[in-house]
């Protein structure tokens, strides 16, 4: 995929010079002389898309130069009522492959959470999703059976920004020891009672087994390894307020019996960087967050987004086993900003994460005793500003500037970085 990634910038503008001549195409390939709506109407949906972030660091780094890193997406939904009759069902199939590299590793740009959301994982082929969803109840009651990541079903938020601290289920992104968010998946039970059109409460159980993230079992179905479960719980309010402005408020917390890392004592509850006895085993660790989203003004576009909407996500974790134990992420985006460009958007979002103290102490006693080499993790904070034009429904280009204000692997106050780049979707 390297020689994929130079042609990139080449493909993208031929695409943009396509996009000119047809706007109203939903996917860069076509109806397939009408077979795609012809399957959909049988009841086989596909979702295939391509997503690039190119980063360059400006400012700050050991090495300077532009970072690619890539996802392909292939993914398809059969209606298995229109295909055979099952009032309510259906069945969801997601393999992703994930290209490039990290700017972090790759350009000495030390920071606590990935500047591009899209890297990790692997960079590989993986069996993203596979479950069977089913309808009960009058549509009250929902079920999904099977390979799920659990932040595609809990705590996920409208991913737009690069960034992760503006972007994906928050809790995967300081809990991914066993909080999996895209593209892992594992076996799960998701359960979600729909009280109406705008209340619901979802809760699932899943399995937590860190031989999934391994690269060796990207396909398999079930490796060894299982080390507990994890239980989270989300109660979710889509209200529409004022003049009929959509919203979404979600509050869930988790909790895991999968044995965790304390980050401060041994087994003997004295600090481990002064012993050789090893970390305390926790039995247990546990969380919660918040998102809100809510569209303030209607714009010039037709669509539910079109204006300005705003947003607010939140986590916490235990402090005994989180290393990043609190994140915050604020931010709007403006759709249609001109009746001309009335699906091109400009967003803005700052966020912050603090390190636990109970981790600081113990890096703390780590440097002074020789076993680091750089001085213990501090809070993070970071702005993101961007402008995505979209010249047809399939393709859309997102210049945006990040500025990273202490990171936390760098002493403080001796730097910062500031970061150039895109990121560019095509629906095919």
């Amino acid at each position: 995929m390297n020689a994929f990634a130079r042609l990139l910038p080449w493909i993208l503008l031929s695409c943009a010079m396509a996009a000119s001549a047809d706007e109203s195409r939903a996917w860069l390939g076509g109806d397939w002389d009408g077979a795609r709506h012809r399957l959909a109407e049988r009841g086989i949906n596909f979702d295939f898309g391509y997503t690039s972030e190119d980063l360059a660091n400006v400012r700050g780094g050991d090495r300077k130069g532009m970072v690619h890193t890539g996802q392909l997406a292939l993914g398809t939904v059969f209606d298995l009522q229109k295909l055979w009759h099952l009032q309510g069902a259906s069945f969801h199939f997601t393999t992703t492959y994930r290209d490039g590299h990290d700017i972090r590793a790759r350009n000495g740009v030390d920071t606590l959470l990935q500047p591009q959301e899209i890297y990790g994982r692997g960079q590989t082929w993986r069996l993203t999703e596979m479950y069977w969803s089913q309808w009960l109840a009058d549509d009250h009651l929902l079920f999904k059976l099977g390979r799920l990541n659990v932040g595609g079903q809990f705590g996920d938020v409208e991913c737009t920004f690069l960034n992760q601290g503006l972007c994906g289920s928050e809790p995967g992104n300081i809990r991914g020891d066993y909080w999996y968010n895209w593209p892992t998946s594992q076996w799960a039970l998701v359960t979600q009672i729909q009280f109406n059109a705008s209340h619901y409460l979802k809760l699932a159980a899943y399995q937590v087994n860190p031989a999934f993230v391994e690269r060796s079992n990207r396909f398999t179905l079930n490796p060894p390894g299982t080390i507990g479960a994890l239980f989270p719980v989300e109660f979710g309010w889509t209200p529409k307020l004022g003049d009929n402005l959509p919203g979404a408020y979600k509050f869930g917390a988790w909790y895991t019996n999968a044995h965790t890392r304390d980050v401060y004592r041994d087994l003997n509850g004295d600090p481990a960087a002064l012993s050789d006895l090893g970390y305390q085993m926790r039995d247990s660790s546990y969380g919660a967050y918040f998102s809100i989203e809510q569209q303030l003004s209607h714009g010039s576009g037709v669509g539910s987004k079109s204006g300005w909407r705003a947003f607010i996500n939140a986590t916490a974790s235990d402090r005994q086993t989180s290393t990043v134990y609190q994140t915050l992420g604020i931010g709007a985006i403006d759709q249609g900003l001109s009746p001309g460009r009335p699906i091109d958007e400009l967003g803005i979002g700052v966020s912050g994460l603090r390190v636990n103290p109970r981790a600081v102490a113990n890096e703390s006693l780590q440097y002074q005793v020789g076993e680091r080499t750089r001085p213990a993790d501090h809070d993070e904070y970071m702005a993101e500003l961007f402008y995505a034009w979209q010249p047809t429904r399939w393709l859309r280009i997102q210049p945006e500037v990040q500025w990273i204000h202490h990171p936390g692997p760098v002493v403080r106050n001796q730097g910062s970085y500031t970061l150039l780049g895109a990121k560019s979707s095509i629906i095919f």
